[in-house]
């Protein structure tokens, strides 16, 4: 029963180059199973192949179903994550220039205030007059 399925999906795939989806393939078969119908239509008495076959089709097409199913809702939660991640980027790019402003304002109003060097030449500067305010005056 199995053995039959895969050869006919072997034969699909080698008539059609080795790259053929299984949707490709599920809608050949799903074809060759309405061919067969139609032979019934005909009058023609169903073998045991053929019943075989349309178990088989019926067995595909249930878990194809249940393939399709599971994708739809993978396909959803994709998209709910992809809207959750786009929200957080958009959140994270404007604390992150928030960040930047304030880093900005922090660099001018540092390069305002006297570093430590220029620190110690004006207090030697200031003790120095001072030393010269202090002789004159006495």
């Amino acid at each position: 029963m199995v053995k039959f399925s895969v050869q006919i999906v072997g034969q699909i795939c080698q008539d059609h180059g080795c790259h053929t989806s299984w949707l490709y393939v599920w809608q050949k078969l799903v074809s060759i199973n309405l061919m067969i119908g139609k032979e019934k239509e005909k009058g023609k008495e169903e073998n045991t192949t053929e019943r075989r076959f349309g178990v088989i089709l019926k067995d595909i097409n249930s878990k194809f179903e249940l393939v399709l199913e599971g994708y739809s809702a993978l396909n959803k939660k994709f998209n709910v994550l992809k809207e959750g991640v786009s929200e957080l980027r958009k959140d994270m790019d404007y604390k992150f220039e928030i960040v930047l402003e304030e880093l900005s304002l922090i660099r001018n109003e540092l390069k305002a205030k006297v570093d430590r060097d220029e620190f110690v030449l004006l207090e030697r500067r200031v003790e120095q007059l001072e030393k010269i305010t202090n002789k004159s005056n006495i």
